[in-house]
């Protein structure tokens, strides 16, 4: 009897996978809601911010385009980044997870319908702000085996299609996530593409910044023309930053001085700014061509200071040498000074005459022939 339900079981199992409908991710879609309550509402992108012991919440529609009623889960599910890649974290789970909830979970959407679901945000009082990216996380369910009035197992295999929508979710005051932003400067460069500006822009606010907008030109000088809208779109700035969008200019805007308006619009919020530029698409600046030729002009004068104290020490050197160098140039009669000498080595020879010294005593020694008269004068007696 087992071995025969078994059977059955297997060969129900393989005529129902002939007969299995599955949803896919272009079986059912989502789109976001907008409406004016505040600035992020009115943008396509999905955030849901409260405030602390507040509920807030977004609305989304999910169409089927089966022609077979589908049974959506929603959840949310956390992120990680790998290598500079976000996926989603299975191991944990999002913080706002413990705050979310669906108006109606599982969604059940008939055949070639729409249904709108509620997303709702709600925080005790002292919750701590926070703000994070998780994924909202759209499931179809998988079919329960089923017992047929015959008394037959009809089985479905659990084949299950998991799509992520990300998600903004943010808890704080509304004013920190409000739409806050400045434009900055206009600079002008040389891009691969040609000539283009950069408009800076600062992101002020907690949240992500769309913006879009555009450039025009008019000569300072003589007004008259204006050239442009050069546009841009689908620009984002991150919060809490600074970041620029490049905008390709065509060759009619010169090096010369000019009036720019430039007009950026974000969440609705539009701001505009005028400028005047000396507009130069040199990779070095107006303001960095000066300091280089102010560090190259004092870079000369150094120089050539150097130059004059050099010169002026060699001079020094030459009077106080002066002396040296005069014998230095009569050296070689110098290296004849042992000829010079040589009288000096005949030096006994005027001594000579001391040695004969004792010729000049030789009269003493005679003295005994001074006596010879006395002898004669005894002779006489």
């Amino acid at each position: 009897m087992g071995r025969r339900l078994w059977i059955v079981f297997w060969v129900a199992a393989f005529v129902a996978l002939g007969n299995l409908h599955y949803a896919s991710a272009n079986d059912f879609n989502l789109r976001v809601v907008t409406d004016d309550r505040h600035d992020w509402t009115k943008s396509a992108t999905l955030k849901v911010i409260a405030e602390p012991g507040g509920e807030d919440y977004r609305e989304v529609i999910l169409t089927n385009g089966t022609n077979k009623v589908l049974a959506l889960n929603l959840d949310l599910a956390n992120t990680k980044t790998t290598d500079g890649k976000t996926s989603i974290d299975d191991d944990n789970d999002a913080i706002s997870a413990q705050f979310m909830t669906f108006s109606e979970n599982p969604v059940v959407i008939p055949a070639g319908s729409v249904k709108k679901v509620r997303l709702i945000v709600k925080t005790p009082v002292g919750t701590t702000p926070f703000s994070e990216t998780p994924y909202l996380l759209l499931s179809t369910q998988p079919k329960k085996p089923q017992i047929t009035q015959d008394g037959k197992i009809r089985a479905y295999l659990p084949v299950v299609n998991r799509v992520a929508f990300p998600i903004f979710v943010g808890v704080g005051k509304y004013s920190d996530f409000a739409t806050n932003f400045e434009i900055d400067d206009v600079q002008f460069y040389v891009s691969p593409q040609g000539n283009a500006a950069k408009l800076w822009i600062q992101n002020n606010g907690r949240l992500d910044l769309p913006i879009k907008g555009l450039l025009k030109f008019q000569d300072a000088a003589f007004a008259g023309q204006v050239f442009g809208p050069y546009k841009f779109d689908n620009a984002k700035v991150l919060p809490q930053s600074r970041a620029f969008v490049s905008i390709p200019l065509p060759s009619d805007i010169t090096e010369t001085t000019w009036r720019i308006f430039a007009e950026v619009d974000s969440n609705d919020v539009v701001k505009t700014k005028i400028f005047v530029k000396d507009v130069s698409f040199s990779s070095v600046s107006i303001l960095e061509r000066v300091i280089f030729g102010l560090i190259f002009v004092l870079s000369l004068v150094v120089l050539y200071w150097s130059y004059r104290q050099l010169r002026r020490g060699k001079n020094r050197n030459s009077d106080n040498q002066a002396p040296d160098l005069s014998t230095e140039v009569i050296d070689a009669p110098a290296k004849k000074a042992p000829a010079k000498k040589a009288p000096a080595k005949k030096a006994p020879a005027k001594k000579a005459p001391a040695k004969k010294a004792p010729a000049k005593k030789a009269p003493a020694k005679k003295a005994p022939a001074k006596k010879a008269p006395a002898k004669g004068r005894k002779r006489n007696a």
